[in-house]
């Protein structure tokens, strides 16, 4: 907590804040009349945008309203050109600005106005269902194909082992492991990438190593290139026959970060209390320091096995497939630096807000939003909205007034609260 103490004369306080910055003014009571609005320039011609920079998806719209004036202070009218008409086409009415997204890209609109002015507005036409990360392209799946499953008075829980079903050049980075043995699709979800044209995000396993055998088959960890990691486990119905090089991929180290096990999902008891088998969901490292990226669960599974000797019910600290996916969330579109602060134009007491203005957006993956409107029906959110986009707004808030209207010297003080608890950050 931070606390703030003004004590001075004063005949007018006004405290207002975006994020941590304060913005004070007053008026003493000396002053005896009422202030002088700042004179607009004379002589200068303005052409003013309600957005500088827009995003969507093909088909969809946003709208910028414009105000041009001339140097004599009377509207102006605008003409508007697109750099790419293929990616997006605009049309001018009434001074509203319409950007409709055509196909995927980048692309400029200028406007220009009577008197020679010209602004620019970015344009992104971004497809909602592949986060683009700048070398891996990030998508989901709620669609798999059976691999085996193992029902046994052993092995405690049914479950059961399949492999995501990729299309469009995407690909698996493992299997995933399930306690039940019934079909899972629309209702499970993995994460597949698919390496972007001219990069080496992505690389095949040189070999596989074999974890255990038992039952529907055997679990192998795939081996990397130098340079690379594995994600996950891999699943396969032969106890000798190595999966395919080609049935998973491994991704650059840098594009990683080492997870930690999750909860469990299912094992194989062996003697003395421990196991022949025992596998783990992958989860993100357990940190509350801030990252300038994010961490992304990709829905494989960490496994540890034996034929000889009895593996422990305690979880790994580290292992070679124990990885998740470091990604840098795309910036969909983003104004510049906003300059503008509040004023005070008078003895009244100010709006509580001013208008918020667009910031920036980024697309966010729906897996790491808490979303109540759709719960925990992943197989909707997958189908309509698996990235969310993300924006952000700029206002000043009032956190304080008053007008003195005494001779008296008043103390005022204001208690402000700076972050916010884990909790609310959810």
């Amino acid at each position: 907590m931070k606390k703030i103490e003004f004590s001075k004369l004063l005949s007018l306080l006004i405290i207002l804040s975006v994020s941590a910055f304060l913005f004070l003014s007053s008026c003493s009571k000396e002053s005896p009349t009422e202030p002088e609005p700042s004179p607009q320039p004379i002589g200068e011609a303005s052409l003013l945008l309600s957005k500088l920079s827009v995003a969507m998806v093909p088909g969809g719209t946003e709208t910028v309203d414009i105000t041009a004036t001339s140097a004599s202070n009377t509207t102006e009218n605008c003409s508007v050109s697109c750099d790419d008409p293929d990616v997006a086409s605009v049309s001018l009415s009434n001074s509203v600005l319409t950007v409709t997204g055509i196909n995927y890209g980048t692309t400029t609109i200028t406007v220009t106005s009577q008197s020679g002015k010209k602004r620019t507005i970015p344009v992104n036409i971004y497809n909602s269902k592949v986060l683009d990360t700048g070398e891996l392209e990030i998508a989901f799946v709620d669609t798999f194909q059976f691999r085996g499953s193992y029902d046994s008075p052993l092995t405690v829980l049914p479950n059961s082992f399949w492999q995501p079903v990729t299309r469009d050049g995407f690909q698996a980075l493992g299997s995933i492991a399930l306690d039940y043995n019934s079909n899972p699709n629309g209702k499970e979800w993995m994460m597949v990438v698919k390496a972007k044209e001219g990069t080496n995000a992505l690389a095949n396993p040189i070999s596989y190593t074999k974890i255990y055998q038992g039952g529907a088959g055997s679990y192998w960890r795939p081996n990397p290139p130098d340079g690379y990691v594995a994600l996950g486990t891999d699943f396969t119905t032969s106890y000798v026959i190595p999966p395919s090089l080609n049935d998973v991929v491994c991704v650059r180290e840098d594009l990683t970060i080492t997870g930690t096990a999750g909860s469990f999902i299912w094992r194989i008891p062996g003697w003395n209390g421990n196991n022949a088998f025992i596998c783990w969901k992958i989860d993100p490292p357990n940190t509350t320091d801030p990252v300038a990226y994010d961490q992304l669960v990709t829905g494989t599974f960490v496994a540890l096995g034996s034929a000889y000797s009895d593996v422990s019910n305690m979880p790994p600290t580290v292992n070679p497939t124990m990885n998740v996916l470091k990604a840098n969330l795309p910036l969909l579109s983003e104004a510049p630096p906003q300059t503008f602060q509040p004023k005070l134009e008078g003895y009244d007491t100010p709006a509580q807000e001013t208008v918020p203005t667009f910031s920036r957006a980024v697309l966010v993956p729906c897996t790491s939003i808490i979303d109540d409107k759709f719960g925990s029906d992943v197989n909707l959110k997958i189908e309509n909205s698996p990235f969310y986009r993300l924006e952000r707004e700029v206002y000043y808030k009032l956190l304080y007034f008053n007008y003195n209207k005494t001779s008296q010297a008043q103390t005022n003080s204001v208690t402000i609260t700076s972050g916010i608890e884990n909790t609310q950050s959810q």
